[in-house]
């Protein structure tokens, strides 16, 4: 990890547990306001009641959602961008229009949006605000890829209810081949809505480290999604060995090279494709180490936490 000058105090509110697990894996100490049960992030996190926020001395708000400017200025007693530096960290796709929608912030010039994919900060509006990207990173699990269970693997949380989002339409093309398992909240529901069409098994949510040691006794990762960010899912999946078979579209289908796995627009080469892999162990298992050898390269909680000094370092200068 990249050696830091001054140790900052930096506040952020808890609203992706992923990401703020590594963010909070660097040198400084972060505070967190308690607006729900407090989860443990370790001995640099301090949770704060809401009463006693403008007390602590903070160099840095870190904004993930637009109710945070005025969540923070009236609990903190400062204003983000001016009275105490601020960064708005953008996890997600441009909503509502793909091209056209400009950034919650983009009217200002004092807050940077920190975006975590370069197909992010391009297809956002993004205004007077300045930007940069830092793509998450993530702390390498211990589970690697064993296969011994001939199926697919997918993550999707609440996919009922984001159908045309997530891709979850695309399963029963892909599931009508070989059986994919889905794990994720309220992931229950998809054996039933498949059940006549496909074999896709709901699996529910499944907490680390038993949801890497599932995703490492299958034979392939599928990404369906349309359009969402750079999806920690598949970060997870590429970590653990897993090889890829992704719907072409966002970020996600630039970080696949091709000899861990497929990537395309063509439903059908996405099934024929699912089912190649889990059919052939020796080629799922060949493929998964070159994804896991990209993922080790590119997805580094090293990388993340060095490129996140040097904007801490320049913004609460």
């Amino acid at each position: 990890m990249a050696s830091v000058a001054v140790r900052k105090s930096i506040l952020l509110w808890d609203d992706n547990p992923v990401w703020t697990e590594s963010f909070t894996s660097g040198a400084h100490r972060y505070l967190i306001p308690r607006r729900h049960p407090a989860r443990d992030y370790g001995p640099a996190v301090t949770t704060v009641e809401l009463a006693d926020l403008r007390s602590e001395d903070v160099d840095l708000v870190v904004l993930q959602h637009p109710d945070e400017l005025e969540l923070t200025a009236r609990w903190l007693d400062r204003r983000p961008g001016t009275d105490v530096a601020a960064v708005y960290v953008e996890h997600h796709t441009p909503q509502p229009f793909a091209a056209e929608s400009l950034h919650p912030i983009g009217g200002r010039d004092d807050i940077p949006i920190v975006h975590t994919t370069d197909f992010n900060q391009v297809m956002w509006n993004n205004g007077s605000a300045p930007t940069t990207v830092i793509m998450p990173g993530l702390a390498d699990p211990e589970e690697q890829f064993i296969g011994d269970v001939a199926a697919g693997a997918a993550i999707i949380d609440d996919p009922l209810r984001r159908v045309r989002e997530t891709g979850v339409d695309l399963l029963a093309e892909l599931g009508s081949r070989a059986r994919i398992d889905v794990w994720g909240k309220d992931t229950e529901g998809l054996t039933e809505k498949f059940r006549q069409a496909a074999r896709i098994r709901g699996k529910g949510p499944a907490a680390r480290p038993k949801l890497f040691r599932q995703l490492a006794r299958r034979r392939v990762y599928v990404h369906t999604a349309r359009w969402t960010s750079l999806d920690v899912g598949l970060m997870q999946a590429m970590y653990v060995g897993l090889p890829v078979v992704a719907f072409a579209s966002t970020m996600a289908s630039t970080l696949i090279p091709p000899e861990a796995g497929v990537v395309s627009a063509d439903v059908r080469t996405l099934a024929l494709a699912t089912e190649a892999f889990i059919v052939d162990y020796g080629s799922a298992a060949l493929a998964g180490k070159a994804s896991r050898d990209y993922a080790v390269a590119h997805f580094g909680l090293d990388r993340f936490l060095a490129e996140w000094d040097v904007v801490i370092g320049e913004i609460a200068d």
